[in-house]
């Protein structure tokens, strides 16, 4: 008899079988990754909140209007070096950490000065807005950009595509200038012009700086068209559809007459009857220190031209600038009294109907 295997041998012949390969340890999953990315989700709300708070607490004094013009220049210079970072940044087959450091303190620059500029300004738009529908567009508009740089992922969308940037940039240079330069003594019409050509001086430079070399003379006549349009619409008058900011009325009236040594208005009414002798228009305007312009009483009978008053404002520490003109109302009809600025901008209007 042939012996068998020994006990506990494999048989000849049969399969082997491989020992099971041993089941790691559980190794728990690394927490770093993961919350990285829900603070980078909570970026946007912190930033958010950030905001609203510094412009709600804002010291909007005249003597800081100063600050907006250093704003809008250095914006112009954050830009340019967002933009030619990011031209680099698609263009290079790896980008460091230094870089995006570095891109990313431009653009927050560039969102930060952007938002000082429009919240600075805003609340003076508010307050010498008329209730006219151009002065309510202006406003929406103006809410609009102020709107885009709260909301970072909005913001960086619109960042990323450099014409939009320098027509983001250009409109808040325009919209903060404007409101900004007559707290310094500038009149309404300087202000304009020198916003105009403030914000289009630069877009020409952002597209010299970053435009690559070959380019550069295709990028400077499409930048030069782009940068015409804002005087051009000055020019044109598109100044009418602004607020005069920081010019407001503080108060104003039609009335039979006004008291010289109390600088009151007098029968102040909307209907007066047949016979009366003249119409008074009272303004009370405020105006900021330092300032000196013209003002306009534009009268109309039944929307025909009657009289065109030139009077002088300026801004004092007592308050408003009060001012009157008056027109002859022995004539029935509807009469209108429209308080305009040099750059026909309307501060407000006044309507009366004497007779029948």
């Amino acid at each position: 008899m042939t012996p068998g295997p020994p006990e506990g041998a494999p048989t000849p012949g049969a399969p082997t079988a491989t020992p099971a390969a041993p089941v790691p340890a559980a190794v728990p999953e690394s927490t770093g990754p993961g919350r990285f990315v829900r603070l980078r989700r909570l970026l946007p709300f912190f930033t958010l909140g950030w905001a609203l708070t510094s412009a709600t607490l804002m010291k909007r004094t005249p003597e800081r209007a100063w600050l907006v013009a250093v704003a809008v220049a250095a914006g112009w210079l954050f830009l340019a070096g967002a933009v030619l970072l990011a031209r680099r940044r698609a263009a290079a087959a790896e980008v460091g950490l230094r870089h995006r450091v570095v891109t990313f303190g431009a653009t927050a620059g560039t969102q930060s000065l952007m938002q000082l500029t429009l919240f600075f300004v805003l609340p003076f738009y508010w307050l010498s807005a008329a209730p006219l529908l151009p002065h309510w567009l202006f406003l929406g508009f103006a809410a609009l950009l102020a709107g885009l740089t709260l909301w970072d992922p909005l913001f960086n969308r619109v960042f990323r595509v450099p014409t939009t940037a320098v027509a983001l940039k250009g409109a808040t240079s325009f919209v903060g200038l404007s409101a900004a330069l007559p707290f310094l003594g500038l009149s309404h019409a300087t202000s304009l012009w020198m916003a105009a050509l403030g914000s289009a001086a630069g877009v020409p430079l952002v597209a010299l700086a970053t435009a690559a070399p070959a380019d550069r003379a295709r990028a400077l006549r499409a930048a030069a068209i782009v940068a015409a349009l804002l005087p051009l619409g000055v020019f044109l008058g598109a100044a009418r559809w602004m607020p005069p900011a920081p010019l407001r009325l503080t108060e104003s009236g039609l009335g039979t007459d006004v008291n010289r040594s109390t600088r009151t208005l007098v029968g102040q009414a909307t209907a007066f009857p047949r016979g009366t002798d003249r119409l008074h228009c009272f303004t009370a305007i405020y105006a900021p220190l330092g300032l000196r312009e013209a003002i306009f009483h534009v009268w109309t009978r039944d929307d025909a031209p009657l009289y065109r008053a030139t009077l002088d404002v300026g801004g004092n520490r007592k308050g408003a600038w009060r001012t009157w003109s008056n027109v002859n109302a022995s004539r029935p009809g509807h009469y209108r009294c429209e308080v305009v600025t040099s750059t026909g901008q309307l501060l407000g209007r006044l309507d009366a109907a004497v007779g029948p």
